[in-house]
């Protein structure tokens, strides 16, 4: 209001001064004239021709000077009647200001209104922008502890004791876990239900008993006709020992000659026979004898199979394969004694194992970023089988194979990791080949005993 006021003082100031030398001029252009005729007038020598002519301009010289006047007293009174409007403003404009200072000091401050409450506007891009350098600087600094440590006081830096101690005691408790799992999966083991073979080998054995009488009874039969065949073929060299009677005729010496060729021959046909008869006995005997040996081999192996499976020791069959004259493979015959894993065990080890592998993999990698930093701290990693050739999606897939039972694929595919995440998977790599190559053993174990 104050700078209104002035400025409105400023134009009425030079309004004024502009009126001003507007009227001084026009005044002297009145006043000229009029002394002129001053001057004029008390001249004695002035020709009264001169006079009659020059008496009207003079007249119109007077109208003219007197409009000026009177249109210099109408522009006097209009600026004088601007001038007291400015000056009622100014002073109506200076008695408001007036008026809302004394109204502003006389208000209390207590009664004051309180200002209507602002919502806080949401910022834009550029905070957005700088919290994420910061929090991305903030990750790189914490996940850069090397370079931080030596310039933290002592009691506030990284203590890798206690470090590795944690991680000691997350080994221990994943053994033991594993341990309460293999207990508990051998109590749950159910011996495979083998009565219906044993019930086939009862049907064999009852099928080999009768060949076997049989084969004794031809055994019995043949002895007897090889010692009747004995006596006489000791006949026949009595009588050929003894002499022919003197005096006998030719005829009957010649026919006492063709019976004993006949009896040779039908004691030889007799003698083939009876030995052909003791080579079928035999070798139905040594038939029946392999038959029932080759069932008893498929009943222990098949109860390997399941001692096999369920991950517990299988030591006793496999020695009886072996008494059986079975060659038995390394890859069977070496974990006999302790049982391989159960499919059960390398279920439950192998996430932690990939965890661990995964954690060295970003340990050596030492990536950078927020997201790198979280994925050490947490050891996130995908449960579900994805696409890719990252370690994280290759371990993926290969823990929806070990869950689905195919310990090849697993196999295959753990191999492909860098070097760095073997060392953490070496101990599930041991025991998964171990149990695959002893499954595969006695596959084709069985294979040949079915196929003999």
């Amino acid at each position: 209001m104050s700078n209104g006021i002035r400025y409105l003082k400023i134009f009425r100031f030079e309004r004024d001064s502009a009126v001003a030398e507007k009227k001084d001029p026009e005044l002297e252009t009145v006043t000229d004239p009029m002394s002129e005729t001053k001057q004029e007038l008390p001249e004695p020598a002035v020709d009264e021709a001169k006079a009659a002519t020059e008496a009207p301009s003079e007249a119109e010289a007077e109208a003219e000077a007197e409009a000026e006047a009177e249109a210099e007293a109408e522009a006097e009174a209009e600026a004088e009647a601007e001038a007291e409007a400015e000056a009622e403003a100014e002073a109506e404009a200076e008695a408001e200001a007036e008026a809302e200072a004394e109204a502003e000091a006389a208000t209390p401050p207590e009664t004051a209104p309180q200002p209507a409450p602002t919502e806080t506007r949401r910022g834009g891009f550029a905070p957005a922008l700088i919290g994420g350098i910061v929090a991305a600087v903030l990750g790189f600094l914490a996940g850069r502890a090397d370079l931080i440590d030596p310039l933290l006081p002592p009691g506030l830096r990284a203590s890798d004791g206690a470090e590795a101690i944690a991680a000691l005691q997350s080994k221990l408790d994943q053994q033991q876990a594993a341990l309460s799992a293999l207990k508990s999966d051998i109590g749950k083991i159910e011996m495979p239900d083998i009565s219906g073979l044993s019930a086939q080998l009862g049907d064999l054995s009852a099928q080999l008993a009768p060949l076997a009488t049989t084969a004794e009874d031809l055994s019995a039969r043949t002895d007897s006709q090889a010692q009747a065949l004995s006596a006489l073929t000791a006949r026949l060299s009595e009588l050929e020992a003894r002499p022919v009677a003197e005096g006998a005729s030719p005829e009957v010496v010649a026919a006492y000659e063709a019976e004993l060729s006949r009896t040779r021959e039908v004691l030889a046909a007799q003698r083939a026979e009876v030995e052909q008869m003791v080579a079928d006995a035999q070798t139905l005997k040594a038939t029946a004898a392999a038959d029932a040996q080759r069932a008893a081999n498929r009943g222990t192996l098949a109860q390997l199979r399941g001692q096999l499976e369920a991950g517990a020791a299988y030591a006793e069959p496999l020695a009886a394969l072996t008494a059986a004259g079975i060659d038995i493979p390394v890859a069977l015959s070496g974990p006999a004694a302790d049982g391989v894993a159960s499919l059960a065990v390398l279920r439950d080890t192998f996430p932690p194992a990939a965890r661990a592998a995964l954690a060295d993999l970003r340990q050596e990698t030492r990536g950078t970023g927020l997201l790198a930093f979280l994925e050490r701290q947490t050891g996130a990693r995908s449960v579900t089988p994805r696409a890719g050739d990252d370690p994280d999606a290759v371990l993926s897939r290969a823990e929806a194979a070990v869950t689905s039972g195919d310990l090849a694929t697993a196999l295959d595919l753990v191999a492909a990791l860098p070097e760095a995440a073997q060392a953490a998977l070496a101990d599930w790599v041991a025991q998964a080949s171990s149990r695959h190559q002893a499954i595969a053993a006695a596959d084709a174990l069985a294979q040949s005993l079915n196929s003999n």
